[in-house]
């Protein structure tokens, strides 16, 4: 849990400075694992819209402007879709030349 969280912390904060967001890595962990317990809430699917509420609550108290709190929350959303998407081709690329080695064996 901790190495998650740190994991999450860590990557809003490349996500806020590679949009010139700068702020105490101590705020992004603060705001992870609160970001975490939202996603909990059922109302959404896979965090839309509950995440982007959440950013815009926690990081424009801080100085954010709400595109900047918005766009760091699309950005996240792009860069889970993105590693889901090329995990899933590698997984389905292994399954596939497993089977073919099972098949090739009988």
């Amino acid at each position: 849990s901790l190495f998650f969280s740190a994991i999450n912390a860590i990557t809003y904060a490349c996500i806020g400075l590679a949009l010139n967001i700068v702020l105490p890595l101590a705020y992004y962990m603060l705001a992870s694992p609160i970001v975490t317990l939202v996603l909990l809430v059922p109302i959404s699917f896979n965090g839309l819209g509950t995440r982007d509420y959440a950013y815009q609550a926690l990081f424009v108290p801080a100085g954010v402007t709400p595109d900047g709190a918005l766009a760091m929350s699309l950005l996240y959303h792009a860069l889970n879709y993105i590693t889901a998407i090329a995990w899933g081709v590698v997984y389905a690329g292994r399954g596939t030349a497993e089977s073919l080695a099972d098949n090739g064996e009988k």
